[in-house]
């Protein structure tokens, strides 16, 4: 099996004699990277110790292409530094990670202990003095060994919430526990055991207690809360607990199952704003990822129920979000940025808030401020960083960085068309045409399974096609890119 280019600088340097802490040096990232890259290289080359290694490399003389090198003056550098560090920057004030809660019971219920954690956080959040890492992050680590203190390092938190979940039958039973991430020191623990419709209830007071216990207050709900859910309401929650996991875990099939979660929610409760947002992201996800066949449709849709959304509860951020992806790929930047601004001055603890905001401004042409903003992204999620490295990539690209543009991007552990587009323009812009060619190659093999795509379908041509793939773009920056992936001589 090959080596990748970043892979097989590691091997030399470290079959030559340099130690991990040379290598991440010279590198620019974290001794801990290092040695994730070893354990790679030993899978991957079938070897057990340097010598073994020593001798395999021979092999892989010339595996790759050159990436440009990365320009010192680029601004991205501290944020892609901060990605590498072993013991994150420490965060102002209180700050914890919601981390999921281990599912006692049928692994087929796993997607309700999910969802009631994900509210938990969500109530967390409300709470502006207090510091939440992204729920994405916190999903990364939920299956390594439970090290308080290693995990609160990574997420640069102070606190740990961890617990478990029970659901049987009309009876929920939930622990919850405070734990000091430097200690391990627990602070707080409660048992709940009600009845299901009490559900809200007890996510309430579970963020309530984590609260006072850091003596601060969670702001006033937005929104009038119910404590109790009859029967609809019970069947219409478990409906959008299933649709919200299945957005998650993402795909062209788990996102059509999510879909009809949400519409047999809305059947059970037609008023429900957080509902609508997650029938709306269904569409916008299909349209993002470009997984839709009929693109107008996808997000004609997208933008009904992210309006609908906002009309039932203006208060509500997860709505707006909605609605910024609904205008941005619309490309109303401006009505698109308005709604970013409003959702995180409902609720500024959100990561998907602060990238999406990051977004907008990438697309009014407002670098310095949207690279600020993603630096608030990927302090709150760290370990999730696929989209804000996208943006970080077509910043650096439309300033002409390209070495870095593709720094970032080659970051990237998503698979996506956008990346290997975007990675062989900024390949050619700086003239390495070997590795254009190769991320030209990778976006050919991609763009097999897109429906959208003018190879699988006569719907589109290519100047259309590449307006879809990067909606985000205003006219001039949508222009730069194109010269770039003309250069990679994909087809435009």
């Amino acid at each position: 099996m090959k080596l990748s280019e970043r892979e097989f600088t590691v091997a030399e340097r470290y079959a030559t004699g340099e130690t991990h802490k040379e290598i991440a040096a010279k590198l620019h990232i974290a001794p801990a990277t290092v040695r994730n890259h070893l354990a790679a290289i030993y899978r991957k080359l079938e070897v057990k110790n340097k010598p073994e290694l020593i001798q395999a490399l021979p092999a892989q003389e010339g595996n790759g292409t050159a990436l440009p090198s990365p320009e010192a003056h680029a601004p991205t550098i501290p944020l892609l530094r901060h990605l590498d560090e072993d013991g994150r920057p420490s965060i102002d004030g209180a700050s914890i990670a919601v981390m999921p809660f281990a599912n006692i019971g049928p692994t087929e219920a796993e997607y309700f202990g999910h969802g009631v954690v994900a509210d938990i956080q969500h109530e967390l959040t409300r709470c502006h003095d207090l510091f939440v890492s992204g729920r994405s992050s916190c999903l990364a680590l939920s299956g390594q060994p439970a090290d308080a203190a290693a995990v609160a390092r990574k997420l640069a938190v102070q606190y740990l919430l961890q617990g478990t979940v029970r659901s049987q039958h009309d009876k929920i039973r939930l622990t919850a526990e405070l734990v000091d991430g430097a200690t391990g020191t627990v602070l707080w623990s409660e048992r709940y055991d009600r009845v299901l419709s009490d559900v809200l209830e007890i996510e309430a007071e579970v963020a309530n207690s984590i609260a006072a216990s850091l003596a601060l207050q969670i702001a006033g709900a937005q929104y009038e809360r119910r404590r109790h859910l009859s029967t609809d309401e019970l069947s219409a929650y478990d409906w959008r607990l299933r649709g919200n996991r299945l957005l998650e875990l993402g795909g062209v099939e788990n996102l059509k199952k999510a879909r009809d979660c949400f519409v047999s929610a809305l059947q059970l409760e037609p008023n429900s704003a957080a509902t609508y947002a997650g029938l709306s992201m269904c569409f916008g996800y299909e349209c993002d990822l470009l997984l839709t066949d009929n693109y107008a449709e996808s997000l004609e849709r997208h933008m009904e129920y992210a309006e609908r959304a906002v009309a039932l509860d203006e208060s509500d951020s997860r709505s707006h979000y909605a609605m910024v992806c609904a205008l941005l790929l619309s490309g109303q930047f401006e009505r698109a940025d308005l709604h970013a601004v409003r959702a995180l001055e409902l609720n500024p603890s959100e990561y998907h808030n602060l990238c999406s905001r990051g977004y907008t401004l990438m697309s009014l042409g407002r670098n310095e401020d949207s690279l600020a903003c993603f630096n608030q992204s990927l302090r709150r999620n760290p370990l999730a960083p696929n989209s804000c490295l996208m943006a970080l990539g077509l910043i650096e690209y439309l300033e002409m960085n390209y070495g870095q543009s593709a720094v970032a991007l080659s970051r990237m552990t998503a698979a996506t068309i956008q990346k290997a587009s975007t990675l062989a323009a900024a390949c050619a812009q700086s003239g390495h045409e070997d590795a254009a060619r190769t991320a030209a190659l990778e976006f050919r093999h991609l763009s097999e399974e897109v429906p959208v795509c003018p190879t699988r379908s006569e719907a589109l041509d290519w100047p259309a096609f590449w307006r879809l793939a990067y909606p985000c773009l205003n006219e001039d920056a949508f222009e730069r890119v194109l010269e770039g992936i003309g250069k990679a001589e994909l087809p435009i």
